[in-house]
């Protein structure tokens, strides 16, 4: 089953190819805000505890497929600078 994050992954693509070096140190530098790490913490947390809700859970899944593509969108920055680590 397709997911989010194949479906976006196949839009991103073109755009990762394209990267300049300036475009990718840029998307390296960007970091979620203290308030979106903390929720982010609090619903695993919450999953992990078997105590979500619905909405929580949806809410929960949006933000792991966002990170799996900022993920990729990482990964091809980190390999056209040539670097081996975040």
């Amino acid at each position: 089953m397709a997911t989010a994050t194949d479906f976006l992954s196949t839009y991103l693509e073109p755009l990762a190819e394209d990267l300049t070096p300036q475009q990718a140190e840029k998307i390296l530098a960007i970091r979620p805000t203290d308030k979106l790490v903390a929720r982010v913490q609090e619903l695993g947390d919450k999953s992990n505890a078997g105590t979500l809700t619905e909405h929580e859970r949806l809410e929960y899944e949006y933000y792991v497929d966002v990170d799996d593509v900022i993920g990729l969108l990482k990964t091809k920055a980190r390999h056209l600078l040539g670097h081996s680590t975040k």
